[in-house]
């Protein structure tokens, strides 16, 4: 029986354009570069090698937690190593598409959201390893620029689990997986600035009307006054709701 293959993968953040809270999904732009050695593969030093996945062995990844229909443009790379005489195939992996992740909202706006990108295969452990390589994976700057709302952390973390298919009757095969964590903090100023203090404010000037001279005004002016406040404050939460909470 062979061994399993080593397969090495690191992942790059490069965008994170949109994070929603509440229908628990992000939009991101991910670079997935995995490596293995595949000594099948001979290289001519001058003549340029063609890798085909239908032909030569592919650890025929899967990103489980990217719905709808994302965008995976993939290229490969093939170099021989001479000091250990082996073949080294790179795959070149660019993922733009909506990803679910479990998000809570218990903490708003002080709250910290973990943004995950769920790697797996169609190969059982039996045949394929996964070698996370976090020293090479991180959060790219243009990732977070210009952006309002979150705090990113540049480091990049990761989970290594299984997960077993259940079939009935039959022995069940066990796949691997590994999941890469980019930390994402809310910034809570701009909620404060931009919400809390202009509602504050807003709430504040019905206690205006309690200040006018009742023998010199009419009842209808204080309650006019009151209901400006309260149709104000009505449509200031109708245009901060698309806000809250992404």
């Amino acid at each position: 029986m062979s061994l399993p293959i080593e397969v090495e993968v690191y992942v790059v953040f490069n965008k994170l354009t949109y994070i929603d809270s509440i229908e628990e999904k992000y939009n991101a732009e991910i670079d997935i570069v995995s490596s293995w050695i595949d000594n099948s593969i001979i290289v001519h030093p001058n003549q340029p090698f063609v890798y085909d996945k239908n032909i030569h062995w592919n650890p025929l990844l899967v990103f489980d937690n990217v719905i709808d229909e994302p965008v995976i443009k993939t290229r490969y790379e093939v170099k021989y190593l001479p000091d250990s005489k082996t073949t080294r195939v790179i795959q070149y992996q660019k993922l733009m598409g909506t990803l679910l992740e479990s998000l809570e909202v218990h903490a708003f706006p002080f709250d910290t959201q973990n943004l995950g990108l769920i790697v797996t295969s169609l190969h059982p452990t039996n045949r394929l390893i996964f070698i996370p390589k976090q020293e090479y994976s991180y959060l790219a700057y243009k990732a977070v620029r210009d952006n309002q709302r979150w705090d990113f952390s540049q480091i990049i973390s990761f989970e290594q689990t299984t997960y077993q298919e259940q079939t009935p009757y039959i022995k069940s095969n066990i796949y691997p997986v590994v999941r890469f964590n980019c930390l994402a903090s809310r910034k809570s100023q701009f909620y404060i600035w931009n919400g809390l203090i202009p509602l504050f404010f807003i709430t504040t000037t019905v206690f205006v009307s309690f200040s006018f001279d009742f023998s010199q005004i009419s009842s209808s002016a204080r309650i006019s006054s009151c209901a400006t406040t309260l149709l104000t404050s009505i449509n200031f939460r109708f245009v901060i709701n698309r806000y809250l909470p992404t």
